[in-house]
């Protein structure tokens, strides 16, 4: 079989390892037919890449040869899930946004009416932003949310979501709360 240069460097091994080998042992989830596909490709040094697999049945010298080619597309995929994440989370805070809170406030009513649970949900606004904006200017505001939201996260438990829906406004989501004395001594926590 013949390995091109620039399979070497995408899957970090040398022409003589990727002889001995085929498409599956080097590319374990890559298709078997030619069903094009985007594949995690992690080199021995850890270096991850995706890399799209296509397949083309050629005759050489008489005989059919089926002839793999491999494209670098991590770049596609980093803008991708670059993407993905400005859509559903807060840039400043890195908390989801109110787009995927509604996702998750569905999908969490649902856990509870399946189960019979129970649910909390918080809204949360922080007093008198705009005056800290006023004195301290937007980078003064924005080290406030920042703050703000860290704060609230550490007093919620690990399975709650928090949300930031707007400049100065938060939601929680708090499943399986058991009885009112539990959601006063979260609402207390913040």
């Amino acid at each position: 079989a013949a390995v091109n240069e620039a399979m070497c460097r995408l899957t970090g091994q040398d022409r003589d390892e990727l002889r001995a080998r085929t498409v599956t042992d080097v590319l374990p989830d890559a298709p078997e037919e030619s069903d094009d596909r985007d594949v995690e490709v992690v080199a021995p040094d850890g270096v991850a890449r995706w890399v799209r697999v296509a397949y083309s049945d050629v005759e050489l010298g008489g005989r059919e040869r089926r002839l793999v080619t491999l494209e670098d597309v991590t770049e596609a995929h980093e803008v991708e899930d670059r993407l993905r994440r400005q859509a559903l989370h807060d840039e400043l805070t890195g908390l989801p946004n109110r787009r995927l809170l509604v996702e998750g406030l569905g999908q969490a009513l649902s856990r509870a009416r399946r189960s019979a649970g129970t649910l909390a949900v918080f809204f949360i606004d922080v007093d008198d932003l705009k005056r800290v904006n006023d004195t301290h200017g937007h980078r003064g505001g924005d080290t406030l949310i920042v703050n703000v939201a860290r704060a609230l996260r550490e007093a919620l438990r690990e399975s709650d979501v928090l949300a930031r829906i707007g400049g100065d406004e938060f939601v929680a989501v708090c499943e399986d709360v058991g009885d009112s004395r539990t959601v006063e001594d979260i609402a207390n926590g913040f």
